[in-house]
């Protein structure tokens, strides 16, 4: 099976978990992996004080050129942080640039606090919106004290994919 997976990341967390699937996956599939980069990307600091008013509006920043296309894989698996109860900017408009008819998607969101059934609402409807099938999801709770459950986790979940 042909998988990609798509992620946004801004502190690493749902990057490690994007790897960590990516890793569980690799026998028998072929799997890419593709982070969704903002143009105008910031530091951590001026993300917590600028960046998470956007994510409150739902605002679409630019990002940079998305080097693939759907219609190659069998799957997408998508992850993204909560922002604010909220998707992460930059994929609002990942998700308003692309086509997901017929496709299947899993989705992953990593949180600290709370959002996260929001968050995979907003993402379903998106991409039922755009002709694609959400076949399941999980919110990882990420953080110093949960780094080892939420590799646990990623794995799981991408294991009975």
């Amino acid at each position: 099976m042909k998988i990609l997976i798509v992620y946004y990341s801004k502190t690493g967390k749902t990057k490690e978990i994007a790897h960590t699937m990516a890793n569980e996956l690799a026998d028998g599939n072929e799997v890419k992996l593709r982070k969704i980069r903002m143009k105008d990307e910031r530091g951590l600091l001026a993300t917590y004080l600028l960046d998470t008013k956007k994510a409150l509006r739902r605002e679409k920043p630019e990002i940079e050129v998305l080097d693939f296309d759907h219609k190659e894989y069998d799957l997408i698996i998508l992850g993204t942080p909560v922002w604010s109860a909220n998707t992460a900017p930059a994929i609002n408009t990942y998700l308003e640039k692309s086509d997901f008819r017929n496709k299947k998607v899993a989705l992953f969101v990593t949180l600290r606090l709370m959002g996260g059934e929001k968050v995979v609402g907003i993402l379903t409807e998106e991409i039922e919106k755009k002709g694609g099938k959400v076949i399941d999801f999980i919110i990882i709770k990420t953080g110093l004290c949960h780094k080892k459950k939420m590799l646990q986790e990623a794995r799981r979940f991408a294991s009975k994919l």
